[in-house]
């Protein structure tokens, strides 16, 4: 619970803060009055300590017995303000304004108007002034002249002992009276001031303690915040690695001694292999995670001294310096590779997380950190290739054509921006050679007047994480024509087109199938969706429920290139499938080779077991047409009725 503040009640809204507001008028010269009534009792019992036994022995043998008394007297009043003022300073400064007011009174009336009571008399006022303020001491001054008045008019009526001319008197009464009131005037206003002074000097001194605390903590937020800006300035906020320009910083400085020494030194470029698989199939934040979690390994992997940083998504660099040789490469590969070798745990996922590396070394592949950081990159990309744990050593030529596939990406970018892939369709036919539909096949019209073709664009394509908007562009325009033929054939046409791994990853791929057949106006029933058996393998667990979900639109399943991928045969029996079409692999041979008609054969019965009809691709020969009829072959597409048209 938050206690509340000065000004503030816990069951009201809080009052506006008086942030001058001056501190109560007596609390200052309060203390101030009370130190020194205690300075005058303390000073005054002293004194009449040292004063009291020559007084007395001088009054005994002198006879004056008054004068012992008043000693005595003056003596004990000290004693007894002194004591009172341990407890009770206030009613002490009292009793001191009475005793002295007293005394000034005694010597007035004992020895008449000389100047000792005179100067009581004003001590008095003084003391009234001082000790009580403004106010009360001007009261006093009034009080103490008033009495000094009254015993001069006393005086001057022969009423005390001694006797004096009436004007004397009367004057002096009227002086004295002037000079204590001008007096404890003086001495209150000079009273107020220091407590005005005081108050001023607590104002001030609580103003400049919240400014300098406000000062502070505006330092403190402002190097918090400089900070924080030349850590996001530096580092992957991710993953807390330094960024590509830190690294370049740390490269061009590390290039200084590398020079002069001689010595060579490693860049290696270690990427995640196909992370928009990971992306797909568990998500962007879970993804991210998982990336970041191999990344913590990196770091882990490598000396104090190797820099480790973040350039991209999945993409991170490795500064290690001072080789002895060229040939150490050779202990950092396993290294980097070790960092992937379990898999990551992001919650209840265990992430299995890949990688290629790309070496460039100094001097023999560049001299500048622009250099080597472009020829690590391109050996990268040329061990993508060659798939997950793959490593590539920079080499000239490997500059060369990573320019020609940045330059053939970007153009794949573009045309899948633009929209420019078409599908060709396929006709599939079934015993009697009546066309029952077509297999739409992408294919990219290029400007220079060439047709790139699926095995040119599809593997860069889903490198640059392309196969999305492609696939759903596809799809689009595959169920358009699809409509547009069936409006106008005597017989219902349906259209197979292929779904892409990553897609059936996808959570929202059965949403994004509904919406393409609602805006185009297709029938569920016409489309026909294929799934290669690899891709059924790599979605793994995800890959039933998602058939599920394509099945409850409506729409038909097959899957592509049966036989040749990494899907159980047990598997089958759960995949809700229509069709299994055979690779043409398997199709080729046909029917000279008895081997494979034996596996054909075995496979046809097989899918009619389960409830599958087979579709034969790659159909090129009578000969291969004939058999497959008589192996009970339900559909054929093939050069042999039509190529993509």
């Amino acid at each position: 619970m938050i206690p509340a503040s000065p000004g503030t009640s816990e069951t009201g809204p809080p009052e506006p803060e008086r942030f001058l507001e001056l501190p109560p008028l007596d609390s200052a010269g309060n203390r101030f009055r009370m130190e020194v009534s205690g300075f005058l009792i303390r000073a005054g019992l002293v004194l009449g300590t040292v004063l009291l036994f020559p007084s007395l022995l001088y009054a005994i043998r002198s006879g004056k017995t008054a004068l012992v008394v008043a000693d005595g007297s003056a003596y004990a009043a000290f004693l007894s303000l002194y004591l009172l003022n341990r407890g009770k300073p206030r009613l002490s400064a009292v009793g001191l304004v009475g005793l002295v007011f007293g005394f000034g009174c005694y010597l007035l009336a004992a020895n008449g108007p000389a100047a000792a009571g005179t100067i009581w008399m004003g001590a008095a006022v003084v003391l009234a002034a001082v000790l009580f303020g403004t106010a009360g001491g001007a009261l006093g001054a009034a009080l103490v002249g008033a009495a000094f008045l009254a015993v001069t008019y006393a005086a001057s009526r022969g009423l005390p002992s001694w006797s004096a001319p009436s004007a004397f008197l009367v004057i002096l009464g009227l002086n004295a009276v002037v000079m204590s009131l001008a007096a404890g005037l003086a001495a209150s206003y000079v009273a107020r001031s220091l407590e005005r002074a005081l108050a001023e000097r607590e104002r001030l001194s609580r103003q400049l303690a919240e400014r300098s605390a406000a000062l502070e903590r505006e330092a403190a937020e402002r190097l918090g915040a400089e900070r924080m800006a030349e850590f996001y300035r530096d580092f992957d906020s991710r993953t807390g690695l330094p960024n590509r320009e830190r690294f370049l910083r740390e490269l061009e400085r590390t290039l200084v001694p590398a020079s002069r020494r001689g010595r060579p030194l490693s860049v290696l470029a270690v990427g995640i292999h196909r992370p928009g698989l990971i992306f797909d199939e568990f998500g962007h934040v879970q993804g991210e995670a998982a990336i970041a979690g191999a990344a913590a390994r990196l770091r882990e992997a490598f000396r104090e001294d190797d820099v480790v940083a973040r350039f991209g998504d999945a993409l991170f660099f490795v500064l290690c310096s001072d080789l002895g040789s060229p040939d150490d490469i050779a202990e950092l590969l396993p290294k980097a590779f070790s960092a992937f070798e379990r898999p990551v745990e992001v919650g209840s996922h265990r992430i299995h997380v890949a990688a290629v590396v790309g070496v460039a070394l100094y001097p023999h592949d560049g001299d500048t950190p622009e250099e080597l950081v472009r020829a690590a990159t391109a050996a990268y990309h040329h061990a993508e290739e060659d798939g997950p744990g793959a490593y590539r050593v920079f080499d000239a030529s490997l500059h060369a054509d990573l320019i020609e596939r940045l330059r053939f990406e970007r153009a794949l970018a573009g045309a899948v921006r633009e929209g420019a892939l078409v599908p060709w369709f396929q006709p599939k036919v079934d015993g009697r050679g009546a066309v029952v539909g077509a297999e739409a096949l992408a294919r990219w019209p290029r400007p220079d007047g060439s047709l790139g073709m699926p095995s040119d664009f599809i593997p860069v394509a889903e490198r640059a994480g392309l196969m999305e908007a492609l696939g759903r562009d596809i799809l689009q325009k595959s169920c358009r024509r699809a409509r547009e033929w069936n409006a106008g054939a005597s017989g219902p046409a349906s259209v197979a087109v292929n779904l892409s791994p990553q897609a059936l990853r996808k959570p929202a791929i059965a949403e994004e199938v509904r919406k393409a057949l609602e805006e185009t106006g297709l029938d569920p029933a016409l489309l026909e969706l294929e799934i290669t058996e690899t891709g059924l393998a790599l979605a793994a667990e995800a890959a039933v429920p998602r058939l599920r979900e394509l099945k409850s639109l409506g729409v038909s399943l097959a899957i592509d290139d049966f036989g040749t991928g990494a899907s159980g045969i047990s598997r089958l029996r759960d995949y809700p499938v229509d069709f299994v079409k055979l690779p043409l692999e398997l199709v080729e041979p046909l029917p000279s080779d008895r081997r494979s008609r034996a596996i054909v054969k075995a496979v046809i019965d097989l899918a009619h077991a389960l409830g599958f009809r087979v579709v034969a691709e790659g159909v090129e020969s009578a000969g291969q047409h004939e058999w497959l009829g008589e192996a009970s072959c339900d559909l054929c597409q093939g050069f042999l009725f039509a190529p993509p048209l």
